[in-house]
């Protein structure tokens, strides 16, 4: 074996860098000879070393930096790459290896190691910016420490239907437990949605607890690959056993009832304050109905949902509030005193309501000294990726009214 690493002048490897191979073979009692280099061999190294092939007695090949980096490409020796070359393998440039299948590929990007596969094309390019996206909002993720981390597999691309499958594992120690569900990182990534590329994504998560003192620990073990293969090349959700379908439809049912008391308790605790007020009476409220979005996207006739639904115009991005008034100056005060930004607005609307008259006209329908207004708490939809993001936002609108009207309670 012979190592030759020219890569920081990226001259090739000569006849003269090489010696004498036969000799150095017979020497040490060798019948093979290898040249490894992190550049290449030149035409007339190659030729050399094929001549001496030929002659039977000594095989001899060589590895050059194409070879090493499809080599190292590899769930079984990623992690060498990763322990002896942490720039290049960590860098945030996404290095692309092909494989012997035209539309499949290895891909190294900020320390993952994945699959990439295509139904159709055989080309790459076009994918990477949603790509990348993807692994920002993964690395975005809050987790408890560095020891529990999502790993990406493979990513696969049905270019017929535009859709995106993502393969994830989360890791954590055997000896804790999960800080957060596999349901949960679907949610947060969007899962069964259609982003603002137009592109629809799925994200199949797996849960893989390991065993942290073990020295032979590997996070993109090749067995965390190799098994799911097939699933990867046909976008096919990986099989689970029996346990780990319990405690995925476990986690589904707990996180809906998590997600129903996010979706009524921030909004319950404004509507409570409110009616704290002496100068005022909610006479109706409404809260914001944007859970409901995506069942309009998955139903093409809408006439019976509309009918099954807690549904009101104008209410996926807003929740709406019915005041009666009692002390208008009191009133102006108090709402001068919430607080307002680009993330967290509120309208406020004088309403006027008229009735019939004997006569067949209207007249204005107000008692004196009382006023009706509409306090309208919004959100705008540009901000609003996925139903749970939305949800979050406005129950983070309905917090901070909330903490400024009890101030305001405290200080009279």
């Amino acid at each position: 074996m012979s190592c030759k690493h020219y890569a920081n002048s990226n001259n090739s490897v000569g006849i003269n860098d090489l010696g004498e191979v036969t000799d150095l073979c017979e020497q040490h009692g060798a019948t093979g000879y290898i040249l490894i280099c992190s550049t290449q061999p030149s035409a007339a190294v190659v030729t050399r070393l094929e001549e001496i092939s030929k002659r039977g007695k000594i095989t001899a090949m060589y590895w050059d930096a194409t070879k090493l980096e499809l080599m190292l490409s590899t769930p079984k020796l990623w992690r060498i790459a990763q322990k002896f070359m942490p720039i290049s393998s960590e860098s945030k440039k996404l290095n692309v290896t092909a494989t012997e299948y035209p539309n499949q590929w290895v891909v190294t990007y900020d320390g993952f190691y994945f699959f990439l596969r295509n139904r159709i094309g055989s080309d790459y390019d076009y994918y990477f910016d949603h790509i990348e996206k993807i692994i920002e909002e993964i690395k975005s993720i809050t987790m408890e420490n560095e020891d529990h981390f999502i790993r990406i597999r493979s990513v696969y691309f049905d270019d017929k239907h535009f859709s995106y499958t993502f393969y994830l594992d989360y890791m954590y120690p055997n000896s804790e437990n999960p800080c957060i569900s596999s349901v949960k990182i679907q949610e947060l990534l969007g899962d069964g949605y259609t982003k603002e590329d137009g592109r629809f994504y799925q994200f199949d998560v797996r849960t893989i607890p390991y065993f942290k003192g073990s020295d032979h620990f590997d996070p993109d073990h090749y067995d965390y690959y190799v098994p799911y293969d097939s699933y990867f090349k046909e976008g096919k959700e990986r099989f689970r056993t029996e346990k780990e379908q319990d405690e995925y439809q476990g986690d589904k049912e707990n996180l809906k009832i998590i997600n129903e008391n996010n979706r009524i308790n921030a909004f319950n605790r404004l509507e409570n304050l409110l009616r704290n007020l002496d100068f005022l009476n909610v006479t109706r409220s409404v809260n914001c109905t944007i859970e409901n979005l995506d069942k309009f996207y998955f139903q093409a006739d809408w006439t019976e949902l509309l009918n099954d639904i807690e549904y009101e115009q104008e209410r996926f991005f807003s929740a709406w509030f019915l005041f009666t008034v009692y002390d208008d100056i009191k009133f102006h005060q108090f709402i001068s005193c919430l607080p307002q930004s680009v993330e967290h607005s509120f309208r406020l609307t004088q309403v006027h309501v008229y009735v019939p008259n004997g006569n067949g006209g209207s007249i204005l329908s107000e008692e004196k000294n009382t006023k009706l207004y509409e306090f309208t708490v919004y959100i705008h939809p540009y901000n609003v990726k996925n139903k749970y993001i939305g949800r979050q936002l406005i129950n983070d609108s309905f917090d901070i009214f909330s903490d400024a009207i009890e101030t305001y309670l405290n200080e009279q």
